[in-house]
């Protein structure tokens, strides 16, 4: 009798790492797989990018970011949340939700010059990455997505409109942090 226990329990250990070994093979082969659901039906989808705003997601944007600092170039990034965000998904439903990112997303990559790469790193939280930019163009450059988020990203429903604002922190490169002297 133990002996039947001890090959059943052995079996169901083999069949545990069986299925872990296949659930991570299934699940490296969805992330890598260009074939993803989107607007109702299935076809093909850029991995890099966020579905709902088109922007780069996270791994985009680590990548870029990853380039930038391996060639120590000048720069900046800007971290953008929403705020309230929470609330308006609670209140209004995740459809509303999603149109609010959809129109910031749109409103950060409107408000922002062609070389400027703007990402969707999670939930309500965006990132800019400003190649070149020094301090001072950073501190310049952080007021325009959080004013073009404040007036561009607002989603109409039956209840009138709901409008969102930004929060912005900003961080430079060594090298654009610097402040020329003068004297």
């Amino acid at each position: 009798m133990l002996t039947t226990i001890a090959v059943v329990a052995q079996s169901a250990r083999r069949t545990r790492r069986r299925l872990a070994i296949r659930d991570v093979r299934l699940a490296e082969a969805f992330e890598a797989s260009p074939i993803g659901y989107r607007d109702g039906r299935f076809g093909r989808v850029n991995p890099a990018l966020a579905a709902i705003t088109e922007l780069p997601n996270r791994r985009g944007f680590q990548r870029r970011l990853g380039a930038l600092i391996d060639h120590r170039a000048t720069g900046a990034v800007m971290l953008i949340d929403l705020d309230h965000f929470k609330a308006i998904n609670d209140t209004l439903g995740h459809h509303v939700g999603d149109q609010v990112i959809r129109a910031a997303g749109a409103a950060l990559r409107h408000s922002l010059r062609a070389d400027d790469i703007v990402a969707r790193i999670g939930g309500d939280e965006f990132a800019v990455l400003l190649p070149g930019a020094d301090r001072d163009r950073a501190e310049a450059t952080a007021a325009r997505p959080v004013h073009a988020v404040a007036t561009e990203a607002r989603v109409d429903d039956m209840h009138g409109g709901h409008g969102v604002s930004a929060s912005v922190g900003v961080r430079c490169s060594r090298a654009a942090s610097r402040r020329p002297t003068t004297r």
